[in-house]
């Protein structure tokens, strides 16, 4: 009669212990890759084309223009007083297509509605010189009409 062999508990337990090292080897890795992953997405190379896609279409046709000075309107309207005043329109669909045109060009834009007329008004600017505003006058005197006019605020 041939023997038959009976495992003794001490290598079932071996055996159980070495299936849990194995799964918990297993996780880890999981739980590394995923990290991995994870940091690839956030410091990656996907981050730049993220941030432009997170702020929608305008930042992927419009430049950004670069703010010389504080951000304070009262420091620029003290500091750059001249600013051009491209066109008066009635609705607000019309002054954004036309900031959306200027800004295409590189120009700082400003869409301000007037409250008297209940109109929106499209400026350029601010700009600390008046030569260098009127230099972008005539530019936009080209695209625009002769209504484009330089104002001068106090």
């Amino acid at each position: 009669m041939r023997p038959v062999y009976v495992p003794d508990e001490s290598e079932e337990r071996l055996a159980l212990a070495q299936r849990r090292r194995s799964r918990m080897r297993l996780a880890t890795l999981s739980v590394l890759l995923l990290l991995a992953v994870v940091a690839y997405l956030a410091i990656g190379p996907w981050r730049e084309t993220r941030r432009t896609l997170a702020d929608g279409f305008r930042s992927e046709v419009v430049p950004t223009v670069p703010i010389i000075g504080p951000a304070d309107s009262a420091w620029a309207a003290r500091r750059a007083p001249f600013r051009i005043l491209v066109s008066t329109v009635q609705t607000r669909e019309q002054a954004s297509t036309i900031a959306t045109a200027l800004r295409v060009d590189g120009l700082r834009v400003e869409v301000s509605e007037d409250s008297v007329d209940h109109r929106f008004r499209v400026e350029v600017g601010p700009y600390v010189h008046r030569s260098e505003a009127e230099e972008v006058a005539r530019g936009l005197r080209s695209g625009y009409g002769a209504g484009v006019m330089l104002i001068e605020r106090q």
